[in-house]
């Protein structure tokens, strides 16, 4: 049984995320990160078919402000979609995979399909999220990319003030702000060669960082955002996106990422943890490693 979720609040009302949604697979398409490879040549309708890539499947349901749900009975029993919900600040954005997979699906989707999933379905949200509010991600076409959430039963002044204390150190370079909504830092380096700090190129600040293009190089970003979900919740997101600057430190970067990424993931939501838990009273953010 496959079950994978993918979640973004965006800043604008669920009709104005429809708007944009609704022109997935058509010639108007706005979201999909991979031209070519998503159609629907019959429209967006219950029962129209879909392409996508070598497979081939229907729209199941078409609900407009709220539901977008694919049926993929073939090597993948069960389907796919998006549904819409209103959130404080905006709508809550999820995409969900819900199924069985069978014959050689059974290895394909661990092995190389769950990873190549994931990247496509961050990118369509990144996609979505800058065209309904407006606000895209500093670098928006990762090489590499990583998200991490929790929901925090706190208001989002008090994660922000919790996420305040949280120290930045290594030379991250502030980039962006947004009082109770973001915090971006960047940095620029070749981290595959150690010392990782000798190889870190001085950047005085966005300016530097949006200009730095030294080729062998890597640079990237690292952010906190704020959304709130109602209730008196808020859902503090961690990501982190690397672009490279040649084709030689793309692929040093890519084993360097293989190696770093289980460490990396695990130190990130533990600061989400110690964030909510400083949030609600019991204890201190640590710093940035």
């Amino acid at each position: 049984m496959v079950h994978n979720v993918h979640e973004r609040v965006v800043s604008a009302t669920p009709d104005q995320v429809w708007s944009v949604l609704g022109t997935l697979g058509s010639e108007r398409d706005r979201l999909w990160p991979l031209p070519g490879t998503f159609a629907l040549p019959e429209g967006l309708a219950e029962g129209a078919p879909v392409r996508h890539g070598p497979m081939r499947y229907r729209v199941g349901a078409v609900e407009p402000g709220s539901r977008l749900w694919f049926d993929t009975p073939d090597a993948f029993s069960g389907g796919h979609g998006f549904t819409l919900a209103p959130a404080e600040g905006g709508t809550l954005v999820r995409h969900e995979i819900a199924g069985r997979t069978l014959g050689a699906m059974r290895l394909l989707w661990p092995l190389v399909i769950r990873r190549k999933h994931n990247a496509v379905v961050e990118a369509l949200l990144d996609n979505l999220d800058r065209e309904v509010s407006g606000t895209p991600p500093i670098l928006p076409d990762p090489e590499f990319a990583e998200r991490h959430a929790v929901a925090i039963e706190a208001s989002a002044d008090r994660v922000w003030a919790a996420l305040a204390s949280l120290r930045f150190t290594r030379g991250f370079v502030p980039l962006r702000e947004r009082p109770g909504h973001e915090v971006t830092v960047g940095l620029a380096g070749r981290w595959w060669r150690p010392p990782a700090r000798v190889n870190e190129p001085r950047l005085a600040g966005p300016a530097d960082f949006a200009a730095f293009a030294r080729p062998g190089y890597a640079k990237g970003t690292f952010s906190f955002t704020l959304h709130t979900l109602g209730g008196g919740r808020t859902l503090l997101v961690t990501e982190t996106r690397v672009v490279t600057t040649s084709p030689a430190a793309h692929r040093a970067m890519r084993r360097y990422w293989r190696v770093i990424r289980p460490g990396s993931g695990l130190i990130r939501r533990l600061m989400l943890v110690a964030v909510r838990r400083r949030a609600l009273g019991k204890g201190l953010a640590p710093g940035l490693p």
